[in-house]
């Protein structure tokens, strides 16, 4: 196996020793392969070998079904061991293709029965070996969540995508910037960098909310995201800074790394989601025309009412004025009488004038009373007339004529406007 890789820097085998052993204290001229096939002399030489002077050290390095005794035959064998040593490695890029190398010999070598290489540090490298793959695996689950999640709470597919494309662009620069500051992607690492994904989010879900949520076109939207609500992200990235601040005097990896990668991830989230993400939806925002589209479907529920308050406007410009009695007659058979006129108006037919005071007045706009034979649009408008007369006429006195063809018992007021 020495011969067969360089990143092996001594081998301790236990066969070698034992077939110049065989060699020297064997009779005749038969050969090594034919005199182990033998079990009875295989067992008797290997317990003569491991109590003899060179062979004794490695007793360790077996595991008997039986205890070993001295001049007996060797019981079975359930595990033995090849003491091997590496060469001194300096970073993971040398000690994981190594382990990779001895793991393929072993594997290629035809042992009788089952092999594998095993070591302490191998613990270590094996963690560091899939540790990039585990590393790039989460970070797309959380990728993934981060979509969804943004995707219900924001409701904009667009802004789902920008979020995650600034987090992902957040964690490609710390990962990067790490080489430079002496950090490698081990076990540490990659924890604190998939813990702080979920800081990255705060940097840009924020961006992205008020500026759907703006009016205007793109750039006045990004106006108001960058007055409103960068100051309170910024504040909170610095803020984030100074809690850990603490960790700079610390001489454990796991809290050195831990600052350094939170640090990194503030840094790089700040400029992502106040310099990067502001650009970007200025070019490719949402358009007002979805917004637009939005508030549409919404008004569709109030089709009526928009319908009634756009008649109301209308009729509002057909209201001719008597300026002799200082008196508004209003359509739709609404009469009103100022209390400085000295005007009077003759009751219609089948129509009967009561007075009332102010108070009453607004008590009866509130009720929204309508007569039985009109359209919905129409209902609409004097209940607009009303309410738009009644913060004209808080001192003035006013005259109502009640709908003809109603019982007494089931009369409505009509809407009223003022003089």
């Amino acid at each position: 196996m020495k011969s067969r890789t360089e990143n092996i820097d001594e081998i301790n085998s236990w066969h070698s020793h034992f077939r110049e052993y065989i060699e020297t204290y064997k009779q005749g001229n038969t050969s090594f392969q034919d005199l182990i096939k033998d079990d009875a002399y295989f067992r008797k030489k290997l317990t003569q070998f491991l109590f003899s002077p060179k062979g004794a050290i490695y007793q360790a390095n077996f595991w008997f079904a039986e205890k070993l005794v001295c001049g007996k035959p060797a019981p079975d064998i359930l595990l033995q061991a090849i003491p091997f040593s590496h060469l001194r490695f300096e970073r993971s890029s040398e000690w994981i293709p190594a382990m990779e190398e001895v793991e393929e010999i072993v594997e290629s070598i035809p042992f009788s029965n089952y092999s594998f290489p095993i070591a302490l540090t191998y613990i270590n490298w094996k963690t560091d070996a899939i540790v990039g793959t585990e590393l790039l695996r989460n970070v797309g689950i959380a990728l993934i969540c981060i979509f969804l999640t943004t995707l219900i709470s924001l409701g904009s597919w667009r802004g789902s995508l920008l979020v995650m494309m600034c987090v992902l662009l957040t964690c490609i620069d710390v990962t990067g910037f790490m080489h430079w500051w002496g950090l490698t992607i081990d076990i540490t690492s990659m924890n604190v960098i998939i813990i702080s994904v979920g800081l990255c989010v705060d940097f840009c879900a924020h961006i992205v909310h008020g500026f759907l949520t703006g009016q205007g076109t793109r750039e006045e939207r990004v106006l108001y995201v960058m007055e409103k609500v960068a100051p309170a992200v910024m504040n909170g990235g610095f803020s984030t800074i100074l809690a850990l601040s603490l960790l700079v005097t610390s001489r454990s990896h796991i809290f050195i790394s831990f600052f350094k990668i939170f640090l990194l991830i503030c840094l790089f989230g700040l400029f992502h989601g106040l310099v990067t993400l502001p650009v970007v939806l200025a070019c490719i925002g949402a358009t007002e025309e979805n917004s637009e589209n939005k508030e549409e479907k919404g008004n569709d529920q109030t089709a009526d009412v928009d319908e009634g308050f756009r008649h109301g406007s209308e009729m509002n410009k057909n209201v001719r004025k008597d300026a002799a009695d200082d008196v508004e007659i209003v359509p739709e058979e609404i009469v009103l009488l100022s209390t400085t006129g000295a005007a009077e108006v003759e009751n219609p037919p089948n129509c009967e004038n009561t007075s009332n005071n102010n108070q009453e007045l607004e008590k009866l706009s509130l009720k929204n009373l309508e007569c039985s034979n009109e359209s919905a649009a129409e209902k609409s408008t004097k209940n607009f007339t009303l309410n738009k007369i009644l913060r004209h006429s808080r001192n003035k006195s006013v005259m109502l004529k009640k709908c003809p063809e109603q019982n007494t018992s089931n009369q409505n007021l009509e809407s009223a406007g003022n003089v």
